[in-house]
């Protein structure tokens, strides 16, 4: 009779104990569920956003191409390299956005703005031309360039930009990190240029790196400093330019994230011909 008893105990108890985990499972579906609602709209919500941002960013530039009057002309280089430089209307660059202080191409991307620079590194992270807010930023150079407006260089002028998966801003700079873009020479005289200054710039390193102060310097000590920070992020170029450095030079840097942890894709390029006529 004990026996029984405790056969009939130990089936209840099993018995409840598979009731209460079949109630459970219910409620652990609802909960991943809900989670999984939650995770979709907030994804919607940030490529809404995204896209927004970029149909804006294509907008400002539409009309930034209408305005500004830019016109090529070709150049030969003291080495006899036959390049182009651009004409472009900065009055009306400046009229649209004070903080307007120059505007940059790279041949073999997709970059060809203007830049513009204010107090801080922060604004145009999250600010388009027009200053409206928008996350793709804007191609901005360093606060620590307190000069640029007044077209002094500093023996290192540095400009950011976003890495977009849309290859707007920043988003093509990478491509100067390969074999094909590096052995197309042309690609590697860079059109930086001023209000009163026409510019061609000279690639000579580049390479990637983890997030760090150093290769964005733009004052230095001593000449001598200053070498040894020629010497340092020419070595670290993943492709020899075969192009020399010293501490009469005035360098250009150009940095972006390479949305991959937190490293940067940078390039250098030093000035080889000022007020091109």
């Amino acid at each position: 009779m004990n026996n029984y008893n405790d056969e009939n105990i130990n089936r209840n108890r099993k018995r409840n104990r598979r009731k209460r985990s079949n109630q459970k499972k219910p409620i652990l579906l609802i909960i991943i569920n809900i989670i999984s609602i939650i995770v979709i709209i907030f994804s919607l919500y940030y490529i809404i956003l995204w896209y927004l941002d970029n149909k804006s960013t294509s907008k400002t530039l539409d009309n930034i191409y209408s305005n500004a009057n830019i016109s090529e002309r070709p150049v030969i280089l003291d080495n006899n390299v036959q390049t182009g430089v651009l004409s472009v209307d900065f009055d009306k660059l400046k009229s649209a956005n004070p903080d307007t202080i120059g505007w940059i191409r790279v041949l073999g991307t997709d970059i060809n703005y203007p830049v513009v620079q204010t107090t801080d590194n922060d604004f145009y992270i999250s600010h388009s031309f027009d200053k409206s807010y928008n996350k793709a930023g804007w191609i901005f150079a360093d606060y620590t360039n307190k000069n640029l407006k007044n077209e002094i260089l500093d023996k290192n002028t540095v400009i950011y930009g976003h890495n977009r998966q849309n290859n707007s801003m920043f988003g093509t700079l990478t491509n100067t990190l390969k074999k094909n873009w590096q052995n197309e020479e042309n690609n590697r005289y860079i059109n930086f240029s001023t209000p009163n200054k026409t510019m061609i710039w000279e690639v000579f390193s580049t390479y990637t790196i983890n997030a760090e102060a150093y290769y964005i310097q733009t004052h230095f000590s001593s000449d001598k400093a200053y070498e040894e920070f020629l010497n340092t992020i020419k070595n670290r170029s993943n492709y020899n330019y075969n192009v020399d450095v010293s501490a009469s030079d005035y360098i250009l840097t150009l940095s972006t994230c390479t949305n991959i942890g937190n490293g940067r894709a940078v390039l250098h390029a030093k000035l080889i011909q000022n007020n091109i006529q």
